[in-house]
């Protein structure tokens, strides 16, 4: 444990001096870029939000910077800490599918934080216009910060920040797909019509399930390449084996559901009802043999995958045989349940790989 604690604490204070430097830089530039925008579109005064504005140009250059600097970064961490540890990495490919995938991930909630962060000041100043030198400043400050805390994120992430990103990006898009639906019942349908082509939110609710998918595959992969150094003292290289492959099968269920929206009577539908399957009996797999696949995990865990597990049929009959909950219903709830356990799960297997 001290081991594991030296090194990430020399990983913090690398990933410090990188992010600092690095901010300072790219926010000076940025600040120039924003200066150039403003002064080449003539305006005199810049406001908060608008088409010509602070917000506009600072959101284009996080989503860039997120982009380039995360990837970068995150992969000199991992080649870092393959050097300092046992730790390997993956192949080449699924490295660079891994990286993309959360530099993805990481822009969608720099820019989502952005935007946000700009209509609450818009809403806070009404009206504010600044000069184009002052409006720059600001800019190039905005974008500093946003790299400051990437590079930072990117060069020492650990598995709990990616499955914080995961379990972001899967809520966050799922309940923007119900808010926005225009069909105000669609609750009393099923769950999975927020992606039929009959929803407006289809794209949306089916793009969220897609890429959390790809997620949790990064997620895998990340995890398990730090249990590996643990397989001698906690586990088998078969038990092992067993619970990334099915954690492989959650995640492309997962995506399965989302590539194979339900559309009645054609393949679509019957895709979509074996992907939802698939999912539901990959939770109930790793639940049922975690005495065999993770023996060393803590007594209040198991009390607490059981209890999920018993709530998980308790909603099933519920919804079979009393028809206290509709479908929407059920799925919501065994839907919540399920990835709360997950979530749960892959924390103490965090903690399992730490020790390591």
């Amino acid at each position: 444990m001290v081991k594991t604690v030296d090194i990430r604490t020399q990983q913090a204070k690398i990933a410090e001096h990188i992010a600092l430097r690095w901010a300072m830089s790219i926010g000076l530039v940025s600040a120039f870029i924003a200066l150039a925008w403003f002064l080449g579109v003539g305006v005199s005064t810049v406001p908060i939000t608008g088409s010509t504005s602070m917000a506009r140009v600072a959101l284009l250059l996080i989503a860039l910077t997120t982009l380039v600097c995360f990837s970068y970064f995150y992969r000199r961490g991992r080649v870092w800490l393959h050097d300092k540890t046992k730790q390997t990495l993956p192949k080449r490919w699924v490295f660079w599918r891994d990286t993309l995938t959360l530099a993805f991930a990481y822009t969608v909630l720099a820019s989502a934080v952005a935007a946000l962060t700009a209509y609450v000041l818009s809403n806070a100043f009404k009206e504010l216009a600044l000069d184009p030198y002052i409006s720059s400043v600001f800019v190039g400050a905005a974008v500093g910060v946003s790299t400051y805390i990437i590079i930072n994120q990117a060069y020492r992430v650990t598995i709990n920040q990616i499955v914080a990103v995961l379990g972001i990006i899967l809520v966050g898009g799922v309940l923007l797909a119900m808010v926005t639906n225009n069909q105000a019942d669609w609750w009393q349908v099923h769950f999975s019509y927020l992606g039929m082509p009959e929803s407006n939110t289809a794209k949306v609710f089916n793009f969220t399930l897609i890429f959390s998918g790809l997620v949790m595959l990064a997620l895998t992969e990340n995890l398990f390449n730090s249990l590996a150094p643990a397989i001698d003292k906690h586990q088998t290289d078969l038990k092992l084996n067993v619970i990334k492959s099915v954690f492989v099968l959650i995640a492309l269920a997962l995506a399965g559901v989302g590539l194979f929206p339900y559309v009645e009577g054609t393949y679509k539908a019957t895709m979509h009802n074996l992907t939802a399957s698939s999912l539901v009996l990959g939770f109930l797999f790793l639940i049922a043999a975690l005495r065999w696949t993770s023996p060393k995990l803590s007594r209040e865990f198991m009390i607490f995958s059981y209890s999920i597990a018993a709530a998980l049929v308790g909603c099933y009959v519920g919804f079979i045989y009393f028809e206290y909950l509709n479908l929407t219903a059920f799925e919501l709830s065994a839907f919540g349940l399920s990835f709360v356990w997950l979530a749960v799960y892959l924390k103490n297997l965090a903690l399992i790989a730490e020790e390591a």
